[in-house]
């Protein structure tokens, strides 16, 4: 019981400090995250992307993490570091971390042959012309969705950490893999109550934002429209900046990087 009671103050403890970083400086994050939501959600869905770019947008994934994570790091540290310093600075790490992004892309690749029987399956219910009724979509959505959460927990687990581990701790590949996924194991409680605290306070801000948009929609339609697409856009991208900062909060709590204000405390 003690365990769970430190896993939940250190939890609650990482979605304070996520949300006490974002606070300081929400216009930049909230443009972090639309880089981010732009460059690895929204154009790999692209139809018309070409296969290479959709490949080299994965391979690169692993050096954008760590140039936004090098970004809440150098404000948490008070410094004011231009991301051309910091990209110089993770330039000698570039083949470590292009090869995992092609380790996440080929893990990806496997996926997706995996679980193509029942995205098939999936495509066939939506697409049918006739009424379809919600029990039947359900049924072959909650084992798909459930599978995907099972496979894709190593790759997030191998990956939280190891970026960071590569670039900033001089890790082998190996290596930042292993101690990414142990640590994520060690901390597994405390890592799913920040999950957990976040989500609902995420969902929660929608909620009461949505209401706002809800009322709009009911005086004007087209405003109310746009409203929601705008209520929906801000949600994704905060959840995108939160989830950030999360990750660096854990990361700097797990492997000891103390923020400049606690290093003068100490030092005083």
């Amino acid at each position: 019981m003690e365990t769970l009671k430190s896993a939940l103050r250190l939890g609650y403890k990482w979605t304070h400090d996520s949300f006490a970083l974002f606070r300081q400086s929400p216009a930049k994050w909230m443009l972090l995250a639309l880089a981010y939501v732009m460059v690895f959600i929204v154009l790999p869905a692209l139809p018309v992307m070409p296969v290479l770019l959709k490949v080299i947008i994965g391979l690169i994934w692993p050096i954008f993490l760590v140039l936004a994570i090098s970004m809440f790091r150098e404000v948490d540290m008070q410094r004011d570091t231009k991301p051309a310093d910091i990209f110089e600075q993770i330039k000698p790490h570039m083949t470590k971390l292009l090869t995992l992004g092609a380790i996440c892309l080929a893990y990806g690749l496997a996926l997706g042959i995996f679980t193509k029987g029942d995205m098939d399956a999936l495509s066939v219910v939506t697409e049918s012309k006739t009424q379809i009724a919600p029990e039947d979509i359900l049924t072959q959505t909650l084992p798909l969705i459930l599978k995907l959460a099972v496979l894709l927990t190593p790759l997030l687990m191998a990956t939280w950490f190891a970026p960071m581990l590569l670039a900033f701790e001089k890790y082998s590949l190996l290596n930042a893999i292993k101690s990414s996924v142990a640590a994520c194991l060690q901390y597994m409680l405390a890592m799913g109550a920040a999950w957990l605290m976040l989500t609902v306070f995420m969902m929660l801000g929608t909620m009461m934002v949505g209401l706002v948009a809800g009322f709009m929609a009911a005086l004007s339609p087209t405003l109310g429209r746009g409203m929601i697409a705008l209520v929906l856009l801000g949600s994704l991208l905060m959840a995108t900046a939160w989830m950030l900062a999360f990750q660096y909060v854990s990361y700097r709590e797990i492997y000891k990087i103390k923020p400049m204000a606690d290093s003068i405390t100490a030092d005083l």
